[in-house]
């Protein structure tokens, strides 16, 4: 399912990632909040990627998300019981994401 997201920005409001180009922003931790706090910056915020940073201690990052195998062995997310129906917020900003594989890829470039 590929979702049209459009934010809800006042009338009269224009912004442009050139506009953006000179600001920063910072997450402590690699969580699942740090994640799609820049996610949606990157959407909603019109930031580039290369000026959002993200501190984590750990060797790897999502938090109660991280996962760990192999496709050939299978995955195990911590945080699994958080993927759930009911997370609509969640699957809003996943459907916003362009797939790096797979048939929507050539549809999203």
């Amino acid at each position: 399912m590929l979702h049209n997201h459009q934010t809800n920005k006042p009338d009269g409001f224009e912004q442009t990632r050139s506009q953006n180009s000179n600001r920063k922003a910072y997450f402590v931790g690699g969580g699942i909040a740090s994640l799609a706090g820049a996610a949606f910056l990157i959407r909603d915020g019109l930031f580039s990627g290369e000026n959002i940073h993200i501190f984590e201690e750990l060797k790897v990052t999502g938090g109660s998300l991280d996962g760990a195998g192999s496709a050939n062995s299978s995955y195990v997310i911590r945080g699994g019981r958080m993927i759930e129906e009911h997370y609509v917020c969640t699957y809003d900003l996943f459907a916003s994401i362009p797939a790096l594989t797979g048939p929507d890829q050539e549809r999203q470039r």
